[in-house]
C-alpha cells in the first residue's frame, strides 16, 4: 500500500545470500523478461549481486552509496558499476 498501484512488486524465490548462483540466475532471467528502463541498487549486497548479473547482461544500472567507507573489498563494487551516486558530498568523494 506504500507504492503506487502501477508499481509491480516481484518477490524472488531464491535465498537471498550474495553468493547464491540461483539468485543471480533468477535476477538475470527477470531482467531479461521485464526489460526495465533502469535498475537501481541501494546497498552493498544488492549492488554486488546486480553488478555480477550486469556483467553478463548489460542494462541501465545505477547504484547509490550510503557511507564513506572506501577500503573494504565489499564497497569497491561501487567503483565498478556504470553509474554511482552518493548520498552526500563526503560519500561521493569516496567513489573512484
Amino acid at each position: 500500500e506504500r507504492f503506487d498501484k502501477k508499481v509491480k512488486i516481484i518477490k524472488l524465490k531464491s535465498r537471498s545470500f550474495r553468493h547464491n548462483p540461483l539468485l543471480h540466475f533468477e535476477i538475470f532471467r527477470l531482467i531479461r523478461k521485464i526489460e526495465p528502463d533502469i535498475v537501481h541498487t541501494h546497498s552493498v549486497k544488492a549492488t554486488e549481486i546486480v553488478y555480477r548479473v550486469w556483467k553478463f547482461a548489460k542494462f541501465p544500472f545505477v547504484a547509490t552509496k550510503r557511507n564513506s567507507e572506501k577500503h573494504s573489498l565489499k564497497v569497491r563494487v561501487f567503483d565498478k558499476v556504470p553509474f554511482c551516486v552518493g548520498v552526500s558530498k563526503e560519500v561521493t568523494k569516496t567513489i573512484c
